[in-house]
């Protein structure tokens, strides 16, 4: 029953994010400082083929991956749900569903990580997801500021907030790529920060996306070279 249902939420996605909402992965229209170049979004459809890919494995899956896909439950279904529903509700509303996919994504992640031995094609598409949402909810919570004209928060202005935020991603990134010894995660980040480089001419914000692409490039190749 649950592969059935993984599959009518991946259907769910492609038509609310292509069909409905006429983009792939939604790209705002407001622009803020955290907002990346236009082809960042392009990820979407890696993401809808790495997705299509785990929901074609699920059919064929050994016994140890019958165990990650069980353990996976509803949260891939949910997230999923979420994710095709934050593009097509209003922008101030999308917050909540793309909040809604993290934290999905994350109880997923955190249920299913101690399965090591499964194909890459269950594996990957659930760290790349969760690794583009937690770059698109940094995003989206300053379209949604901009988009109700909020220009400061607690008294602090968009501007320092962007920078703090794009710092805590950053380090997240990192402290993920350590614990859990995925690389795919930070290399989501590093795409969606190089894209941040290439699309803000401010200088604060470039110095911050560049020290955090070239730290997390470093520490992955460091890492990689010491294993080698």
């Amino acid at each position: 029953m649950y592969k059935l249902i993984n599959i009518f939420s991946y259907i769910y996605l492609l038509i609310s994010s292509l069909i409905i909402a006429g983009e792939v992965g939604g790209g705002a229209e407001e622009e803020v400082y955290v907002m990346p170049a236009g082809y960042a979004f392009s990820i979407w459809g890696i993401i809808y083929l790495l997705l299509l890919g785990l929901f074609i494995r699920q059919f064929f899956a050994n016994e140890q991956e019958e165990a990650f896909l069980r353990k996976s439950g509803w949260w891939l279904a949910v997230s999923m749900v979420l994710s095709g529903t934050a593009v097509i509700v209003s922008t101030t509303l999308s917050i909540l569903f793309i909040a809604g996919t993290l934290l999905t994504l994350c109880v997923l992640y955190t249920k299913t990580r101690k399965e090591l031995s499964i194909s890459w094609m269950l594996s990957v598409p659930i760290t790349v997801y969760l690794g583009w949402i937690s770059v698109a909810t940094i995003v989206d919570a300053f379209v949604v500021m901009e988009a109700n004209g909020i220009t400061e928060l607690f008294g602090i202005e968009q501007l320092t907030w962007a920078v703090l935020m794009l710092s805590i991603g950053g380090l997240i990134a990192l402290v993920f790529y350590i614990v859990h010894k995925d690389v795919m995660f930070p290399l989501v980040f590093i795409w969606g920060y190089i894209a941040i480089w290439i699309k803000q001419d401010v200088f604060l914000i470039q110095l911050v996306t560049g020290t955090v692409i070239i730290l997390l490039a470093g520490v992955i190749t460091f890492k990689n070279h010491r294993i080698s």
